[in-house]
């Protein structure tokens, strides 16, 4: 079965002085199945980036109505609230993700989306080694208890299991719930991965046993216009150096 991955969002690791800026990454899984194309949605990006996400599947040639599927890796406010734009998608997720107290405590989960999942008809649970499309379920606890991905073969959508490229070093973890159960997940996905797609970064790929991006990572922040800032510039332009 032949399979594309294709970047919607790239993440980008940053917050501001206010919190979190929640910019995820969001990819498009296409598969071919009996001879016909299926489309599956690997997490969905934030309130903020609803019209962008459309805009974005619009230059893809793909209106919400196209996705069969959509996977939710957890249910923290930036991966998972848009799942409710596509209305033809089974909806896949964790079942201890929707009825775990320490979801329900989180509060990076948006009200109400637990309780909309449970009892939306294409909500579809998972377990760990589950088959979607030709992709493996694989647990990756730790930033939350049960945080799911994706593998085939040696390529794995991890989400924030690895947020981005420094948390590969384990000593530059933040924001978990469990920190020696996140640190396990790494070591296995370390262990196991040559490609590995990160919840707040461009994929990595592993190079003589080093990680490396495989594009650089830029993000641009725009002012209104009419406005600039005191470099009289209208943006600012965000990199990661490695």
């Amino acid at each position: 079965m032949e399979f594309e991955i294709i970047p919607v969002f790239h993440g980008f690791p940053a917050k501001s002085s206010r919190g979190f800026l929640g910019w995820s990454s969001v990819y498009l899984i296409k598969v071919e199945e009996q001879n016909q194309e299926k489309f599956m949605l690997f997490d969905t990006g934030g309130y903020n980036e609803r019209f962008e996400l459309i805009r974005r599947l619009k230059e893809l040639n793909l209106n919400l109505k196209d996705i069969n599927s959509v996977f939710i890796s957890h249910l923290h406010f930036d991966h998972a609230v848009n799942w409710t734009l596509f209305p033809n998608a089974n909806i896949y997720i964790s079942s201890g993700e929707l009825v775990t107290q320490e979801t329900a405590e989180d509060l990076m989960v948006p009200d109400f989306h637990c309780e909309k999942l449970k009892n939306h008809i294409n909500t579809k649970t998972i377990e760990e080694g589950d088959i979607i499309h030709g992709f493996e379920v694989v647990s990756l606890p730790g930033h939350t208890l049960n945080l799911m991905g994706l593998k085939r073969d040696d390529t794995y959508l991890v989400s924030d299991a690895i947020k981005n490229r420094k948390e590969i070093l384990k000593s530059q973890l933040t924001n978990t719930i469990n920190k020696e159960l996140a640190m396990s997940t790494i070591d296995f996905l370390l262990n196991n991965a040559n490609i590995i797609y990160p919840g707040h970064d461009i994929p990595l790929i592993k190079k003589s046993g080093n990680w490396e991006p495989v594009i650089n990572n830029k993000m641009s922040i725009l002012y209104p216009d009419h406005l600039i800032d005191f470099n009289g510039k209208p943006k600012i332009e965000l990199n990661i150096k490695d």
